[in-house]
């Protein structure tokens, strides 16, 4: 053929899908769509106040003024940019591959509440829920009640999918706090099959992490009620088949300036004949209160440890054990 009806052709095709695209791109019609495509996903209720088109990543659909609410957290955010698949477009059908969070503020409600409807369900991802990549950038953390609990957080995730392999990072600083880490998950059939990551903390506040992560037995406010107030952490986590998992690092929680600081390293894990194990753990409170530690929990919740230590200083002990409020 040709050369030159073979550029006569190509041209031909390459306008008639910018033609047809063209048309795909109603700004009516992604009004409509785009609010309930979002909750979908997400699990939230979104409003924005202007919708516009935009080719920063590809062709992206620009949210001013973005406010999204959920039963555990809110965002509101100055401009929210959502990555459209081409192919599915072309064809009538509005699919996203990215979403791209600038500035947001991401308020996180008591644990208290309820958390029904989470995207992420007790059986793993939803099938529908399929991302090349999600990232936020220059986002503030805060609690219900407005408090900033860490700013600057930047954290991207890729390959988002129920049968995929999962990238994240993220980094945060804010004066002398800092969070910084990075991983995968293998994702089968919407389930977690194996992965890895790594997660350093730097003078984190207790009370964010109480409302982030789910400590047993009211550790976080027991901590909170004696005067410690952050935490620091280097953590590595280690996923196996079949819902096995190793966990080991250093974590040292400090406070008030008579508070002993108090120091937890060592492994825990999870295989086939334990729920929940600990061994080479050593917990250290001051610098005269050593104890070592190995156990184990059944899926029964008994537990069993034996515990070891020489010369222990038991005012240090019991200036943590006993409460500070009556129990009565």
């Amino acid at each position: 053929m040709n050369p030159r009806w073979r550029w006569a052709i190509a041209a031909g095709v390459a306008l008639a899908l910018a033609v047809l695209l063209y048309f795909r791109l109603d700004t009516g019609r992604m009004q409509k769509t785009l609010p309930p495509l979002v909750a979908g996903l997400t699990g939230s209720t979104i409003h924005f106040n202007r919708l516009s088109f935009s080719m920063v990543h590809g062709l992206d659909v620009r949210l001013d003024q973005v406010r999204m609410h959920h039963a555990s957290w809110s965002v509101t955010a100055p401009t929210a940019l959502l990555e459209l698949r081409v192919v599915p477009l072309l064809l009538g059908k509005i699919e996203l591959s990215g979403i791209y969070l600038r500035s947001p503020v991401i308020r996180l409600a008591p644990r208290r509440q309820a958390r029904t409807g989470s995207v992420m369900e007790a059986h793993g991802l939803p099938r529908e829920l399929m991302l090349d990549q999600l990232s936020v950038s220059d986002a503030t953390l805060m609690s219900d009640s407005g408090q900033t609990w860490i700013s600057g957080l930047d954290m991207d995730i890729q390959d988002i999918g129920p049968s995929r392999t999962m990238r994240w990072e993220l980094q945060a600083r804010s004066g002398e706090q800092s969070a910084v880490g990075h991983g995968q998950l293998s994702l089968r059939l919407g389930t977690i099959d194996s992965g890895f990551g790594k997660l350093s903390l730097d003078r984190i506040p207790l009370q964010a992490l109480g409302t982030l992560v789910h400590l047993p037995v009211g550790l976080t406010p027991r901590l909170i009620r004696h005067g410690y107030d952050q935490l620091s952490a280097v953590l590595t986590l280690d996923i196996g088949h079949d819902d096995h998992w190793t966990l080991f690092g250093e974590t040292k929680v400090t406070g008030a300036a008579d508070r002993p600081e108090i120091t937890l390293r060592g492994r825990a894990y999870r295989d086939a004949t334990h729920d929940l194990g600990w061994k080479d753990t050593f917990l250290q409170i001051g610098a005269d209160a050593q104890l070592g530690a190995e156990g184990s929990c059944n899926a029964a919740g008994i537990c069993t440890t034996a515990i070891r230590g020489r010369s222990i200083n038991l005012a240090t002990l019991f200036s943590l054990a006993v409460p500070t409020t009556p129990a009565w």
